[in-house]
C-alpha cells in the first residue's frame, strides 16, 4: 500500500504511527515502509484518538532518513515477519538526551544501515547499524548481544600493543567482545582494524588467519 509521510512526534523511536485497520495490521507488527532510495523497519501503532487522518503514516527524522525520504513523500508499506537477533554491532554516533523509555528497545526492528536510537551502558545513543546475526531485518530482545565496534577497535589496539603475534590474544579478543570468528563479515572487520592499528603487513596476516581459522 502506497501512504504519505508525515512528522512523528513521539518519545519512542523505531516506531510509525498508521491507521491500524487501513493497513490491515495489529499493533506492534513490524512494518517495512520503502521508497526508491532505501527501506527501513519499524513496530506499528496506531494513530492517536486526535489523529483520524488516512493514508498517511508517521515516522520520525530517523526513519525517514534510513529509508531516504521527507515528510509529504510517497512510500510502500507493507506488513513483514522478522527473525530474533542474536548478535547486533553498532557504531556509536552521538548520545542523546534521556527522553525514551526502555520499551523503545524490546521488539525493536534494526537491519545494516539503520541509525537508531537505543539505551546502551546506561545511555543513550543514536547507532549506526554495522552488522546483524541473522542478517535482514530482526528484532533485538533481552537475549541479544549488543557490540560496539569502538570498544573492538579499543581491545584490538591494547592487545596489540600487549603482543601483536601471540595467537592467544586474538582468541581473546573473540571471547571479549562475544564475536564469532566463523562470521565472514566480523572477520573482515577485524582484519580492517588490525591493518589500522598493527600496520598492513601484520594486519594482513591476522587477515588471512582470521580466514583459516
Amino acid at each position: 500500500m502506497k501512504l504519505h509521510v508525515f512528522d512523528l512526534n513521539d518519545k519512542l523511536h523505531g516506531i510509525c504511527r498508521i491507521n491500524l485497520s487501513e493497513l490491515d495490521v495489529k499493533e506492534d507488527d513490524i512494518i517495512r515502509i520503502s521508497s526508491d532510495s532505501g527501506s527501513t523497519a519499524v513496530t506499528a501503532l496506531p494513530l492517536r484518538p486526535t489523529d483520524d487522518s488516512i493514508g498517511i503514516i508517521r515516522i520520525d527524522a530517523l526513519s525517514r532518513n534510513n529509508c531516504g525520504v521527507n515528510v509529504g513523500d510517497e512510500v510502500s508499506v507493507e506488513k513483514i515477519t522478522t527473525q530474533k537477533a542474536k548478535r547486533v554491532m553498532v557504531k556509536l554516533l552521538e548520545m542523546k538526551p534521556t527522553i525514551t523509555t526502555l520499551k523503545m528497545i524490546e521488539n525493536m526492528p534494526v537491519q545494516i544501515g539503520d541509525n537508531v536510537v537505543m539505551p546502551l551502558f546506561d545511555k543513550i545513543f543514536e547507532c549506526n547499524i554495522i552488522n546483524t546475526e541473522p542478517n535482514g531485518v530482526v528484532t533485538i530482545n533481552t537475549d541479544t548481544a549488543m557490540v560496539d565496534i569502538d570498544s573492538i577497535a579499543s581491545g584490538m589496539k591494547a592487545l596489540c600493543l600487549l603482543n601483536p603475534y601471540i595467537r592467544e590474544s586474538v582468541d581473546k579478543m573473540f571471547s571479549m567482545f562475544e564475536v564469532d570468528p566463523s562470521i565472514q563479515s566480523d572477520r573482515l572487520i577485524f582484519g580492517n582494524i588490525a591493518c589500522a592499528y598493527m600496520g598492513k603487513e601484520v594486519g594482513t596476516q591476522l587477515t588471512n588467519y582470521l580466514f583459516k581459522n
